[in-house]
């Protein structure tokens, strides 16, 4: 519990590597712990340069462990987001919305998503959305 905090303190001051770090040391002490998992894979997605494969193989495990956990599918829906995967990431970060709907990111993020897929009406409303959430 104490490297989750300490990396989450990293992250919020945007110091990935010390997050990555103390997240890690965490998995290694409690390998189950979702929490650990998630919080590692957003600040690995969000590393210079960004480690996606790896952030997208904890963020599974989380989910796995937690299906319905809104924080676990958003950071597996934006690691997808990241890769590309179009579909795989709305489908996440839909099921995250309803506990997250005041969430600017995620509304920007399915912008993105449903702009990539063609759906251009989904992807205004959501920008919209994002906007009004400022």
């Amino acid at each position: 519990a104490v490297h989750l905090l300490l990396g989450a303190i990293a992250a919020l001051n945007d110091d990935s590597e010390t997050a990555i770090l103390h997240f890690e040391l965490g998995l290694k002490q409690e390998p189950e712990m979702t929490a650990l998992m998630n919080n590692l894979a957003w600040s690995l997605s969000h590393a210079n340069p960004p480690q996606n494969e790896r952030a997208l193989r904890l963020a599974q495990a989380a989910v796995a462990a937690n299906v319905d956990n809104p924080e676990f599918l958003d950071t597996r829906g934006e690691i997808l987001l990241r890769l590309g995967r179009w579909r795989e990431a709305v489908a996440d970060l839909e099921r995250a919305l309803p506990q997250a709907r005041a969430n600017r990111r995620i509304h920007r993020s399915l912008a993105t998503a449903y702009t990539e897929l063609g759906q251009v009406e989904l992807a205004e409303n959501h920008r919209q959305l994002a906007e009004s959430l400022k």
